[in-house]
């Protein structure tokens, strides 16, 4: 899974990730199951996950909005649309249905799925607003696992969006981790059996530069890897050493699993490296570490490796040479160009956005998964 690999990246980087996953795995990439990777989803399944979401999302809203708010009559505004999931299950509830996206992929693929063009379209939205609407013109505005992917000043701008496009009395459903969870995770020494392979092989790098390299991460143990929130997480670094192996620069960078890797399954994490800062050629490094625990090199892992010229600070600025290897379907690592963020924003915060963006939360539900503590809010502008 493509994970964190940089922080708070930018609004055209954000497209440009999400561009990717729609074209390489979009179904996988809007319903992260774990044995769904490699276009593995059911169409058919699919869209019935959404369905059942979206009756529930309906059910709660309607809970808590009160009798003056009727979905039959309404328009409903799906944000983050993707392929359209959950949109499609809007459609079941509401008179007429828009999602948008920022990925025109998704876009282009949610319109060939989509069977009720007459009151369900999609639009794409290239900004870090909702411009293209006007104000109090839906009645419903659904976010769902979409903000926590995103820098978390543009999804709080979004949340402003939502309450100035939404009428009187509409509602709002969002979801948002508040806080990320850190637990104890029992993992037998067997378990550190790996395989990792640098998606792209870097030829040079100016020095003391900061970049990211897509490495493929296998797990060849019987054992779960668990997602990166635990006390010891298995991540992937790095070190660099001189032409005569010596360690020039021991631990460098890190790149971390968001989700539990079963058995057998591979992942893309972007590794952030920093070049050394003196001028010459180098071996870099790349090997998996359980934090706390050690190396999976010394445990008769296999690391894997490039020879990268370092040149001085200034006269180079390429980054990867990309190289990346081929896939079994032909189409190449191309998830190591993508990046999946997850922030949280803490439910003060969202509190105070709310009601300066002139909403009220009526109803607020917290629970956890193995990563985040989460909270979904229901909202109704005043």
């Amino acid at each position: 899974m493509p994970c964190l690999g940089r922080m708070l990246m930018g609004f055209d980087q954000l497209r440009n990730s999400w561009e990717t996953f729609a074209q390489v795995d979009p179904l996988w990439a809007i319903l992260t199951e774990t044995d769904k990777t490699g276009n593995r989803w059911d169409i058919a399944a699919f869209f019935r996950t959404g369905r059942s979401d979206v009756d529930r999302f309906v059910a709660q809203a309607q809970a808590a909005l009160g009798d003056s708010w009727d979905p039959a009559r309404g328009r409903a505004l799906d944000f983050g649309c993707g392929v359209g999931r959950l949109t499609q299950g809007l459609g079941a509830h509401f008179a007429e249905v828009v999602g948008v996206d920022i990925a025109p992929t998704m876009i282009s693929r949610a319109g060939e799925y989509n069977t009720e063009p007459d009151r369900i379209r999609f639009l794409v939205n290239d900004a870090d607003d909702l411009s293209q609407f006007d104000d109090a013109s839906f009645d419903f505005v659904l976010a769902w696992i979409v903000l926590q992917h995103m820098d978390p000043q543009i999804g709080h701008n979004y949340v402003r969006e939502f309450l100035r496009v939404l009428r009187p009395g509409g509602g709002l459903l969002f979801q948002l981790p508040y806080e990320r969870r850190v637990y104890v995770e029992e993992l037998p020494d067997t378990a550190l059996k790996g395989r990792v392979r640098i998606g792209a092989r870097l030829r040079k790098v100016a020095a003391g530069t900061a970049f990211d390299l897509p490495v493929r991460v296998t797990n060849t143990s019987k054992a779960i890897w668990p997602a990166d929130f635990v006390e010891t997480p298995i991540r992937v670094g790095n070190h660099w050493l001189d032409l005569a192996g010596e360690v020039v620069q021991f631990d460098d960078g890190r790149a971390a699993l968001l989700a539990p890797l079963p058995p057998g399954q591979s992942a893309t994490l972007q590794l952030s490296c920093s070049a050394p800062l003196e001028p010459g050629r180098y071996e870099l490094v790349v090997d998996l570490v359980r934090e706390g625990v050690g190396w999976f090199v010394d445990r008769g892992n296999r690391v894997d490796s490039c020879t990268v010229r370092v040149t001085p600070a200034g006269r180079s600025r390429e980054r990867v040479a990309a190289s990346p290897p081929r896939d079994a379907a032909g189409q190449g690592d191309r998830l190591g160009e993508a990046v999946m963020e997850m922030h949280t924003t803490p439910i003060a915060v969202i509190e105070e956005l709310v009601t300066a963006a002139g909403g009220e939360i009526c109803h607020r539900e917290t629970w956890s998964n193995p990563s985040f503590l989460d909270v979904e809010y229901i909202v109704r502008k005043l």
